[in-house]
């Protein structure tokens, strides 16, 4: 599939904002299962500390975040034209 058949229905920059919070989304998630595997200890507990937070950021950044959006549209919409 071509880049611009992608961006035709879906804007760059909310591409942009889902390469970001799935990367976040994806260091928390890796730093939560496998801090212990780092071989410095101070590195080990900076992951074991900051990684959850991480994670739950993305995911939420990802979720709630879009849907939220959504519904404050729809709701300025039916405010507007009602």
């Amino acid at each position: 599939m071509k880049i611009e058949m992608i961006t035709k229905w879906i804007p760059k920059a909310q591409i942009k904002i889902w390469l970001i919070l799935g990367s976040i989304t994806a260091v928390g998630a890796a730093g939560s299962l496998w801090h212990e595997d780092i071989p410095w200890s101070w590195l080990a507990h900076l992951a074991e500390a900051l990684c959850p937070p991480l994670f739950i950021a993305g995911f939420v950044g990802l979720t709630v975040d879009t849907f939220l959006k959504r519904e404050l549209a729809r709701d300025v919409f039916v405010a507007a034209f009602s």
